[in-house]
């Protein structure tokens, strides 16, 4: 009985990391493929956050969307901090507005990092734990582009 709870449970957290790096990755995905326009927040907050999560309980309810729009936001900042930035002038100089926006994004994306361990003090590991994997694996992302 406990040997089968044991591996009960490892299997459902294998398949759990699976889930989170699927749906980290379908972000990755809407992050390089759509503009800046509803799309984009539709996907992060209806086809990834909401399915990263777990099951939305009464008690859980305000975490879980906490969660879901924490991570949309960090989609936003990697997305504007990973893409490219437009030339003028015969390519020589940079649009100043996407290199403020470049610069920006990756100033919130840090500050997002630096102040995470504040904003999971008294909540469920289990959503932690999926929002921190997405974090590292989209925070690279935007930190290698940018």
């Amino acid at each position: 009985d406990i040997a089968q709870r044991i591996l009960s449970q490892i299997v459902e957290n294998a398949m759990n990391r699976v889930d989170i790096a699927n749906y980290t990755q379908l972000a990755l995905y809407q992050i390089h493929r759509s503009g800046g326009s509803e799309l984009f927040w539709h996907d992060m907050i209806n086809s990834c956050g909401v399915n990263l999560f777990g099951q939305v309980t009464a008690s859980s309810q305000i975490s879980h969307h906490s969660h879901t729009i924490a991570f949309a936001v960090l989609a936003s900042f990697v997305k504007i901090s990973s893409g490219k930035v437009r030339m003028v002038s015969n390519n020589t100089e940079p649009v100043p507005r996407d290199v403020a926006s470049k610069l920006v994004s990756l100033e919130l994306l840090l500050h997002f990092i630096k102040m995470w361990h504040v904003a999971i003090r008294g909540e469920s590991m289990t959503n932690e734990m999926e929002l921190s994997d997405c974090l590292g694996h989209l925070s690279v992302e935007g930190i290698e582009e940018g």
